[in-house]
C-alpha cells in the first residue's frame, strides 16, 4: 500500500519542517538545527527524516508539530486536506467518505458541511436513529402502530397508550420525526 503512489507535500505553515502524504502519513523533514551549548556557544546538529507516530485524540489520529518550542496537536486528516485540497472553508469539517476516522488517505477525505457530514453518517448506518438512541421511548414498530392509528383515535389517546406526549404523536404522524420509518398505507 505504501510506495510509489504516495505523494508528499509540505504541511501548511510548517514548510521545510514537516510533510504530509496522500496516504495520511506525516514526517519530519531532514534538516540542520541550531543548538545552544550555553555561555554564548552554539552548534548545528542534523535532524534526520522520520515518520511521526500518531496518537488518537477524540477518535482521530493526531500528531504533535513543533514550531520553535511550542507544540501543537493537529489532526492528520485536516493536514492532508489543507496540503492537497486547500484551506478549510468556514464552517466546514474534514470528512471521511467511509466514516472510518483512521483512514486518512486523500481519496477518502473531503471538506464537507455539517449537513453533508451527517448525511454520510446516516447513509453508512453510523448515525444512531430511532430505537438505536439509548433514551428513545419508542421502537420503529411503535411508530408504525402510531401512524396506523391516525384518524382512529385522538393524538392524546395515542400518546397515553405509548407513553409519549401528544406533540410527539403529532410530529410522528406528520412525518417531522422518525422519517426513516416508512409510512404504511391505510387500505
Amino acid at each position: 500500500m505504501i510506495g510509489a503512489d504516495e505523494i508528499w507535500r509540505d504541511v501548511v505553515g510548517h514548510a521545510g519542517f514537516y510533510q504530509v502524504s496522500s496516504l495520511g502519513r506525516v514526517r519530519s523533514v531532514a534538516r540542520m538545527v541550531r543548538v545552544s551549548a550555553g555561555r554564548g556557544c552554539a552548534y548545528d546538529r542534523p535532524v534526520r527524516e522520520r515518520i511521526l507516530r500518531s496518537t488518537v485524540s477524540h477518535g482521530y489520529p493526531s500528531v504533535t508539530l513543533w514550531r520553535g518550542h511550542v507544540p501543537r496537536v493537529e489532526r492528520v486528516h485536516c493536514l492532508v486536506l489543507e496540503a492537497f485540497v486547500g484551506p478549510r472553508p468556514d464552517g466546514f469539517y474534514g470528512c471521511h467518505r467511509d466514516d472510518v476516522r483512521t483512514n486518512n488517505s486523500l481519496e477518502n477525505l473531503y471538506w464537507g458541511s455539517p449537513t453533508e457530514n451527517c448525511a454520510d453518517k446516516i447513509a453508512l448506518g453510523n448515525q444512531p436513529r430511532g430505537s438505536r438512541i439509548p433514551w428513545s421511548k419508542l421502537s420503529e414498530q411503535d411508530v408504525a402502530s402510531i401512524r396506523a392509528l391516525r384518524g382512529k383515535a385522538s393524538q392524546e389517546a395515542i400518546g397515553k397508550l405509548f407513553g409519549v406526549p401528544q406533540s410527539r404523536v403529532s410530529r410522528i404522524v406528520n412525518g417531522e420525526c422518525w422519517r426513516h420509518v416508512a409510512f404504511q398505507s391505510n387500505q
